[in-house]
């Protein structure tokens, strides 16, 4: 979590220490929640937000390809998220 806060702290963020907490615990539960079905629409709310942080802070001024820390991959990691959240909720009658 140290080299974390760190790397946090680096990139611009002023509370590095508590933003790579609530990174980990956003991430890891959420993660879970999806993977389990459990709250989806909120678990993939919350995974989305996170990438979209990531994208914003990081991504956007390196391009969008992975080779020069861009967003391919990014994208893709925000977009399968919000399709699992949303697929509840446009699907049902």
């Amino acid at each position: 979590m140290e080299g974390t806060a760190r790397w946090i702290g680096s990139i611009g963020f002023r509370q590095p220490e508590l933003q790579a907490k609530l990174s980990t615990v956003v991430e890891v539960n959420c993660g879970v929640a999806l993977v389990l079905g459990a709250a989806t629409p909120l678990a993939a709310s919350a995974v989305v937000g996170t990438m979209a942080v990531a994208a914003r802070t990081m991504h956007a001024p390196n391009g969008f390809f992975i080779v020069e820390e861009g967003s391919a991959r990014l994208s893709l990691a925000a977009c399968v998220p919000w399709s699992s959240g949303a697929a509840g909720v446009l699907s049902s009658t």
